[in-house]
């Protein structure tokens, strides 16, 4: 029984951080698809649009059932309002703020949900666990680095990590025994909509679409939906389900690492050593999550049980701007 545990963790942690490294490259993709003339909510309006279509071809070809048009509600409500919600405070925080001081703040999210699972789900915070926290939330502000702003921008970088992780607390309830195909589908769906409306209302006030210009532009966008979208999104729900909220999300903040050494290697930028030191703590946290035998998680009623989170939003694809 011990060595399933094990192996579910391990299956868990390799398909999380599969997702990680695909949300982490998406700042670079996204970059090259602005620079190619696309604007924020159109991109975002394809990116969601181009992966609901090729999630429901596969959820159509492998016959998986759909839930309950009350858990199909439940879960457009995630996508349409909690990503949504998340993705208007991250983008607004951007005009207001330091890139940098926004991408940390909302990776305020980890401490946050391992609260919110406690108080709200009884999951039982293992010492491992806070400690790996506590060194990834650690080694994640050295690599993001300390950043200026206003107020309002810090307010709403807050406001993004707050959203999110109530999103992160109530997703792992609502998508709790639905397949990860029809929870990434409808979720994607309901972010498409939401964005396509933006884009329309936008240009019945007489704002320009904004599509990529170019074969680059539009080969980035694409990436964007297939890899950082779909095949992140599938793992990362899969994982999730292995491995429960707050472990997942400990992991999850390898994205930001990803990223930084993608915008050094692709980008032209420079990492500090201290950015360098702060991976280095992030990576430890990961494979320390990976390899560490954790209890299980045990419901009022006793008994074993597997906690899945939602969604994250990793749609900044201005992070890297300085």
């Amino acid at each position: 029984m011990q060595d399933v545990r094990v192996a579910r963790n391990l299956v868990g942690a390799v398909l999380v951080t599969t997702s990680a490294v695909a949300f982490g490259s998406m700042a670079i993709l996204g970059v090259w698809a602005q620079e190619d003339g696309a604007g924020t909510w159109p991109l975002l309006m394809l990116r969601f649009g181009i992966a609901a279509l090729l999630l429901l071809i596969i959820v159509r070809v492998r016959r998986i059932e759909l839930p309950s048009p009350r858990r199909i509600a439940a879960l457009a409500a995630m996508g349409g309002i909690g990503y949504v919600g998340q993705s208007y405070c991250y983008f607004s925080a951007l005009q207001h703020a330091d890139a940098s001081t926004v991408a940390l703040l909302l990776y305020l999210y980890p401490a946050l949900v391992a609260a919110l699972a406690a108080v709200f789900l009884h999951e039982r915070l293992a010492p491992s666990t806070v400690a790996a926290l506590v060194l990834s939330l650690a080694g994640t502000s050295l690599v993001v680095g300390a950043g200026t702003g206003e107020p309002k921008g810090i307010a709403l970088a807050v406001g993004a990590a707050f959203i999110y992780s109530v999103y992160i607390t109530v997703g792992s309830r609502v998508i709790q025994g639905a397949h990860p195909l029809v929870v990434a589908l409808t979720v994607c769906t309901a972010a498409a909509t939401v964005c396509a409306t933006a884009v329309l209302a936008g240009a019945a006030r007489g704002r320009e679409i904004q599509l990529p210009e170019s074969a680059p532009g539009w080969v980035a966008t694409a990436m964007i939906a297939v890899v950082c979208t779909v095949i992140a999104i599938v793992t990362f729900f899969s994982g999730m389900q292995l491995l429960g909220p707050t472990r997942t999300a400990v992991l999850s903040t390898l994205e930001p690492v990803v990223t930084a050494v993608l915008a050094v290697t692709l980008l032209s930028q420079v990492l500090s050593p201290t950015q360098i030191a702060g991976g280095v703590l992030v990576i430890a946290a990961v494979i320390w999550q990976a390899t560490h035998r954790h209890p299980g998680v045990t419901s009022p009623r006793g008994g074993e049980r597997s906690l899945a989170m939602s969604l994250p939003d990793h749609g900044s694809c201005q992070q890297q701007r300085k």
